[in-house]
């Protein structure tokens, strides 16, 4: 399902090899049941049966308690954001009004308020928001809403006793990044699939990728070594570009945790090809050599050929061409011209939930091996309570 190359053959050395093993045999890691029959696959058929009976999903959450799901879609439908699928996941004014108004059946549409503590407090701004501009009424109907939580003592757990409402447990085992591998975090996904007996095959075969995993592994660490603490992911496709969000913050939350030489790892960026050329590349090519470059592309989709020039002889290039294909060769040839930096080319065969499923699934095992081989906790995002304590001084004042 994903194939990754690279412009040198790729040695892993055997301390990568045992990290990612390390890994496995760490039994805090929760969101790993997802490769063995221990995930609880009837458990999606059941929110299937359940979803099928509205017309929109609402999901309320930030960061990790939404972006897994939505970066999934959009690389499977992307025309369902905002239409079947209506994310609530920032605190803008302008923007709330504006999904507010995609919902079209308030009846009709599954709820679901995201917050593993329970108590986040951008989630409880967006859904004490969304009560007041509706006077409650987008909520009137209690057996629409349904409130994902770990700790039913939280605010959000204790909210979600008053008024009666469904409660889904979050694994205590699975962080809010991690949870696009439980089946709550995947519960939105069974609005457009009921038969899952496939991914369950592809996921529990999964160790068939685990020679990219540490490949992967073995090429970050070793960019490490020589410095390159930007690692740009040019992502060619617009499918791809909320999982570069989702990317972004697995990485910086699971690694970025030291500022000591011995556990320093890069930072994420990610790059949308080929928009990303005309803003990006000129510093990437001729700047400070700081950066390593992987490339994510996909296998051809679309057979829309384009065959008739309307514009000019002198461009003869338009006279017969695929976009897909175009945009796999501008992605060789970015990639090709980076030769100066560390490099590779990861190719998704496809774009089924399978596959799509395999591609995060890919990163969160190369970051998960990368924090044991630097001895970094990938669990905890200590750094960013700094920030919440600070917030809610400002509040008080």
């Amino acid at each position: 399902m994903v194939n990754l190359e690279f412009p040198h053959e790729v040695n892993v050395p055997l301390d990568v090899k045992k990290s990612l093993q390390d890994l496995f045999d760490d039994k805090k890691y929760g969101f790993l049941r997802i490769l063995t029959d221990k995930f609880p696959w009837e458990e999606l058929s059941s929110y299937h049966a359940l979803l099928k009976n509205y017309d929109q999903v609402a999901i309320i959450g930030i960061g990790g308690s939404s972006q897994g799901s939505k970066s999934i879609i959009n690389a499977l439908e992307p025309g369902l954001i905002d239409q079947k699928f209506v994310y609530f996941d920032r605190i803008d004014e302008d923007y709330l009004a504006r999904q507010i108004s995609r919902v079209k059946n308030k009846d009709k549409t599954a709820w679901f308020v995201n917050s593993k503590s329970g108590s986040t407090t951008e989630t409880l701004f967006i859904l004490n928001s969304l009560l007041e501009k509706t006077e409650g009424l987008l909520f009137k109907n209690k057996k629409n809403v349904f409130v994902v939580t770990e700790n039913e003592d939280s605010v959000l757990g204790e909210w979600a006793e008053r008024e009666n409402l469904e409660v889904i447990r979050a694994n205590g085992d699975i962080e809010g990044r991690f949870s696009v591998f439980s089946s709550y975090g995947l519960m939105p996904i069974t609005f457009l699939y009921q038969d899952f007996a496939l991914l369950k095959k592809q996921m529990t075969k999964f160790s068939e990728n685990f020679q990219v995993v540490e490949q992967l592994s073995a090429f970050y660490l070793d960019s490490f070594r020589q410095q390159k603490w930007i690692s740009n992911i040019w992502l060619y496709t617009e499918r791809l570009r909320e999982f570069g969000f989702w990317l972004e913050q697995i990485w910086a939350e699971s690694l970025g945790k030291y500022k000591d030489e011995s556990h320093r790892v890069s930072t994420p960026f990610c790059c949308l090809g080929t928009n990303d050329q005309h803003s990006l590349l000129q510093q990437m090519e001729e700047g400070f050599p700081d950066k390593s470059q992987l490339f994510i592309q996909i296998e051809p989709m679309h057979k829309m050929s384009y065959n008739t020039n309307w514009i000019s002889e002198r461009a003869s290039y338009l006279n017969s061409y695929q976009l897909d294909s175009i945009m796999n060769k501008y992605c060789k040839a970015t990639y090709e011209s980076l030769q100066g930096n560390p490099r590779a080319l990861l190719t998704l065969k496809g774009l089924s939930l399978e596959s799509v499923l395999a591609l995060h699934m890919v990163f969160a095992l190369t970051i998960g091996t990368i924090g044991k081989n630097l001895d970094v906790e990938i669990y905890g995002q200590p750094g960013v309570e700094k920030s919440k304590q600070l917030f809610r001084h400002l509040l008080k004042e």
